[in-house]
């Protein structure tokens, strides 16, 4: 998982958990000694420096702190195995995720939203842009894409 991805999602959820008063533990699907190694890295950088991305340019997304990420994130990731159930759950639920951000109306997409299970049911339009799924670089395409679905 790239350094990028991983601080985003990491981020967003410790903001779920703070506004719970919760804290987040992170668990993450074992791959190999150096991948592995470099998510330790990103997570402790969490921890201590609180997002690397630019501050006027992240401005935007509310972004969490050192102090935010110390006091809701804790300290160390827990690895599980490939044939972890949860780990196998997750597989299963992502992609319906990834494709939903694309075609709204994908059935397992419409499912998980109907049901309420994706994060952005939990909240109100403005707190999802702050906390909710992120397409990542990719959110002005897909807003431009539903846009044009919405007007054929």
């Amino acid at each position: 998982m790239c350094k990028s991805a991983y601080t985003i999602v990491v981020e967003r959820a410790a903001k779920f958990a703070a506004m719970h008063a919760r804290k987040l533990v992170v668990y993450i699907e074992e791959t190999g000694k150096n991948e592995d190694r470099a998510i330790r890295i990103y997570h402790a950088s969490l921890r201590d420096n609180g997002m690397y991305f630019d501050p006027d340019s992240s401005a935007k997304y509310l972004p969490l702190g050192a102090e935010g990420f110390a006091s809701v994130l804790l300290k160390n990731p827990k690895f599980v195995k490939k044939d972890n159930v949860g780990a196998q759950i997750a597989d299963l639920l992502l992609y319906p995720v990834i494709k939903g951000g694309y075609d709204p109306s994908y059935p397992p997409y419409q499912s998980l939203s109907t049901a309420g299970k994706l994060i952005d049911s939990c909240l109100d339009k403005d707190m999802a842009k702050y906390i909710g799924i992120k397409y990542y670089c990719f959110d002005e395409a897909i807003i431009a894409q539903k846009s044009e679905k919405a007007s054929v």
